[in-house]
């Protein structure tokens, strides 16, 4: 599946078959794919490192061999997608882990005012 795998075929397979990881692409290094493929299948993986096509499933409601393939560069997933999982119930985690290396300073703002806010609420709550 394009995969690069360090070690041996047999370190692999045993690696894959311990971590439940035959969904999900390798590192991409030396293929040339599509950026939005590959951006996309390395935020689902940052979110949900083993189970990243049973994630897409359950909160995009897609058929498993189509969360598959988003999840591993192999089809470029719809905007839809996207938002329903920045909508689901660890959208929050899916917006961190998709501004994480180059914020915008939006998203900057929010976490900064997010953080003073709960500095705030923990100073004038009664105990």
């Amino acid at each position: 599946m394009g995969r690069t795998v360090h070690g041996t075929a047999a370190d692999a397979s045993d690696n894959d078959a311990r971590t439940g990881r035959d969904d999900l692409a390798g590192d991409f290094a030396g293929q040339t794919w599509p950026d939005d493929r590959v951006w996309f299948a390395r935020l689902v993986r940052r979110c949900w490192p083993i189970k990243a096509t049973m994630a897409i499933a359950q909160y995009c409601g897609c058929p498993e061999r189509t969360a598959r393939n988003y999840a591993s560069a192999h089809s470029e997933p719809p905007a839809s997608i996207l938002r329903d999982l920045l909508c689901g119930a660890e959208g929050h985690a899916v917006a961190v882990a998709m501004f994480r290396d180059s914020p915008p300073a939006w998203w900057c703002e929010q976490v900064r005012n997010a953080d003073i806010g709960k500095r705030v609420t923990a100073i004038v709550k009664p105990t």
